[in-house]
C-alpha cells in the first residue's frame, strides 16, 4: 500500500490517490505530482518532515492556493530534482512573501532512483500557448496533468501535459497525434463523478499553430 503526503494538511495517508482521512482532501488530479510526493519516490521519514513544512506554511496564510504554491515553490527552490514549477502571476508575490519572512524546516529528501526508459518511447509536441492559457483558465493546473486531445478527425488521444520551457504534450510516440491536427483539448475525467459529467473541451482557432514544432523525447 502507498504512504503519501497530504499536500493540503501535510498528514500521511495510505493511497496517493485517496481522501486525506485528516482533513478530507481529495488527491490533486495530477496523477504524477501525487505518485512524486509518496514512499514510491521519496522515504516515509522524509515525508514526514515535508509535512511539518506544509504545516508551517499553513500558519502563514488562509489562502489554499497560496499555501499550495508556496509548497510547490518550496520544493522547487530546494529540490528541484524532484520538480520545478512557477507560481501563477498572480500568487508570485504572497508566496516570495511568505518564503522570504518564515523559517521554514530543511530536509533531504533522499529520492528513490526511478528506472530509466521506463515505458514505451513518447514524443512531445508544444501546445499552442493560446490553447493552454484557456486550458489554465478553466482548469486549476499543478504542473502535471493528464489530459484528453481531440484531433481533427474528431478522434481522441491520450496525453500528459506539463510546463518544461512552455506547455508541452507527452504522448506515445507512435501517435498518430501532431500540432497541425489538435482541434481541442480537455482535462482527462478521473473518477466515476468525471465519467458521468464531461469536462469542457477547450477549442483550438485557426491560428494558434503557425511556428510550433514537434521534437522527440
Amino acid at each position: 500500500m502507498t504512504t503519501a503526503l497530504c499536500l493540503r494538511c501535510g498528514e500521511t495517508k495510505f493511497g496517493a490517490f485517496c481522501l486525506c482521512p485528516a482533513c478530507a482532501a481529495p488527491a490533486t488530479g495530477d496523477h504524477n505530482i501525487d505518485i512524486a510526493f509518496s514512499d514510491h519516490r521519496i522515504p516515509l521519514a522524509n515525508l514526514k518532515k515535508l509535512g511539518d513544512v506544509i504545516r508551517e506554511i499553513n500558519a502563514t496564510s488562509d489562502d489554499p492556493d497560496t499555501r499550495f504554491w508556496t509548497f510547490i515553490s518550496y520544493i522547487s527552490n530546494n529540490h528541484n530534482e524532484l520538480l520545478s514549477a512557477t507560481p501563477p502571476q498572480e500568487l508570485i508575490d504572497s508566496v516570495e512573501e511568505i518564503l522570504s519572512s518564515t523559517q521554514l524546516p530543511t530536509c533531504d529528501l533522499q529520492l528513490m532512483e526511478t528506472p530509466e526508459d521506463e515505458g514505451p518511447p513518447t514524443k512531445t509536441i508544444e501546445l499552442p500557448k493560446a490553447m493552454f492559457d484557456r486550458y489554465a483558465a478553466q482548469n486549476k493546473f499543478h504542473i502535471i496533468a493528464s489530459v484528453q486531445i481531440r484531433d481533427s478527425n474528431s478522434k481522441i488521444h491520450a496525453a500528459t501535459l506539463i510546463v518544461d520551457n512552455g506547455p508541452l504534450l507527452i504522448c506515445p510516440e507512435d501517435s498518430p497525434l501532431t500540432v497541425e491536427t489538435i482541434s481541442a483539448i480537455r482535462k482527462s475525467p478521473g473518477c466515476l463523478i468525471g465519467w458521468l459529467v464531461k469536462p469542457k473541451w477547450i477549442e483550438s482557432n485557426e491560428t494558434s499553430h503557425s511556428s510550433i514544432g514537434c521534437v522527440k523525447r
